[in-house]
């Protein structure tokens, strides 16, 4: 064939094993999910390769069936708790629109199940109550006077003694069930405004319409604002704070 001739032959067979090796290294990437979607192959664009995976089994389920779970950190330390202690406050690790669609009786009585089921399921006895505005009541006429004051589940304290109404708490209420800090700015429902007049609660928690408002506070805050930081739409999931209550 001569030297040019053996040349070309070398380079063809060069070429076509390279390309061999370039197959054998994208078939190999697709078996070991190497791809975004489920079977190594790129999602369609715009779609989040979180969401496409089974959805966790603790978390809250918004009127369509997705989950409006998060937002918990590491977890923290915490210990059981003293039965002649501080009763146990928590701010719920899952959202929630302004009508949560769980069971029970429509309104606040539903966001009450939860939390005592959150609670349960966390392994904290004792009953719970939401810190929601219930039509003209006031949420401390729900959680009533502890007389031992509470605190989070990682024993740091929140509000000291038996006061009613609450004042600020001592430290932030963002310690959920699950011993974890709420780390989004979501909020957490209490349909108190920061001026107590024209107060909105997603139609006393029945109503999760884009239109609907609701008030919420913020967990990180040691002010007034951990109740009262301001009125968004109910359809947008926000947590709640549960209060364990004597009865």
């Amino acid at each position: 064939m001569g030297y040019d001739g053996d040349m070309r032959g070398l380079r063809g067979a060069a070429t076509a094993a390279a390309g061999l090796a370039l197959a054998l290294v994208v078939a190999c990437g697709r078996q070991l999910g190497g791809g975004d979607g489920d079977d190594g192959s790129a999602l369609p664009e715009g779609t989040d390769a979180s969401t496409t995976g089974a959805a966790p089994d603790d978390a809250g389920l918004g009127r369509d069936g997705a989950p409006h779970e998060l937002d918990g950190s590491a977890p923290l330390t915490c210990p059981p708790r003293d039965a002649n202690g501080p009763r146990i406050a928590f701010v719920t690790y899952v959202r929630f629109p302004g009508d949560h669609p769980g069971d029970g009786a429509p309104g606040p009585a539903k966001f009450d199940a939860l939390c005592t089921k959150l609670a349960t399921d966390a392994k904290i006895a004792g009953k719970f109550v939401a810190y929601v505005k219930d039509g003209a009541d006031e949420p401390e006429r729900r959680i009533r006077n502890s007389g031992v004051g509470w605190m989070r589940p990682d024993h740091q304290p929140l509000f000291v003694g038996s006061t009613i109404p609450l004042d600020v708490p001592a430290t932030p209420l963002e310690v959920t069930e699950k011993c974890t800090l709420v780390v989004d700015d979501a909020g957490a429902w209490t349909g108190l405004s920061p001026t107590g007049t024209n107060e909105q609660s997603c139609t006393d928690w029945t109503n999760a319409a884009p239109q609907a408002q609701g008030h919420y506070g913020a967990p990180s805050a040691t002010t007034a604002s951990w109740r009262t930081e301001a009125a968004g739409s109910c359809a947008t999931p926000r947590h709640f704070y549960c209060f364990e209550t004597a009865d």
